[in-house]
């Protein structure tokens, strides 16, 4: 889970590591942005192949009507790694709640694949998913991938503290976590560790804020 903005080689890196990139395929679904409407993925295709990929496939929909049909995300069935790009996660949240998608991606968990995302990326992970706002949180679905959390991007840069702290003041039995950019953290079933140069911020209803650096877990 990545907080968006530039994201350092070395975070890129153990992404690709995790998935043995070299022999393996990537599905990427570029949803969460605009431009993927137009067709155009070459961004994310030439940034992700630069990277050694064996295979990378594109995962996408116009509408949800187009994400309802049963074979939908097949392909995520042989893959190692999946990547959510970053954008709006309310456009991830209107196409692919509710569909098979969804249900794909728990299963490809189950079986230890590697699933990043940024930004949007990330945002989309919880249940109970920041849609929007400064620092009233409009709360929207998510895909419930990380039980128990609600993840917040762009976090000191774009000064989101009051809005994650207020999103767990509703949902106070739930762990927030503000990303900052050019961060991520790496979740397995037994830790999480931070990547990247900036932080991880933890808040809990009436608790006091714990912020964790990279490398440490």
């Amino acid at each position: 889970m990545c907080g968006g903005g530039k994201l350092p080689d070395s975070l890129l890196d153990r992404f690709c590591e995790l998935s043995d990139a070299q022999k393996s395929t990537l599905v990427l679904i570029p949803t969460a942005s605009e431009r993927a409407d137009s067709g155009d993925y070459s961004p994310w295709l030439e940034l992700w192949k630069a990277r050694g990929w064996r295979d990378v496939q594109v995962l996408h929909a116009m509408n949800k009507q187009d994400a309802e049909g049963y074979a939908f995300g097949e392909q995520i069935q042989q893959a190692a790694a999946v990547w959510i790009t970053g954008g709006d996660q309310s456009r991830l949240s209107e196409r692919f709640c509710g569909t098979v998608l969804v249900e794909r991606l728990v299963q490809f968990l189950r079986r230890g694949g590697v699933l990043g995302g940024t930004s949007a990326g990330a945002a989309i992970l919880s249940e109970h998913m920041i849609a929007a706002g400064v620092d009233e949180p409009t709360m929207g679905q998510g895909f419930g991938l990380l039980p128990g959390t609600i993840i917040d991007q762009h976090f000191t840069q774009k000064n989101r503290f009051a809005r994650l702290a207020r999103a767990v003041t509703m949902h106070p039995n739930l762990l927030g976590i503000g990303i900052d950019e050019s961060t991520g953290i790496q979740w397995s079933a037994s830790q999480a560790t931070v990547l990247g140069t900036g932080q991880v911020h933890g808040y809990v209803a009436k608790g006091p804020v714990v912020r964790w650096s990279a490398d440490q877990s």
